[in-house]
């Protein structure tokens, strides 16, 4: 990452996990492993309703 001068902000971590039965928005917060992210992007894998895609950042404030 340094070397291509990226931004660490920009950097996103993937969770993916079960479909949920309650609604999943953008305005939610992830606390996994001590450390919180911001939801960025969700993806409801190939529409199956089996596997949902959250690309999330680190909260660092």
């Amino acid at each position: 990452m340094i070397a291509n001068n990226t931004d660490f902000e920009k950097a996103y971590i993937n969770f993916t996990i079960r479909y949920p039965k309650v609604k999943i928005t953008r305005e939610m917060i992830i606390e996994f492993n001590e450390k919180k992210y911001t939801i960025e992007y969700l993806n409801n894998i190939d529409e199956e309703n089996v596997e949902l895609e959250i690309q999330a950042k680190e909260v660092t404030k």
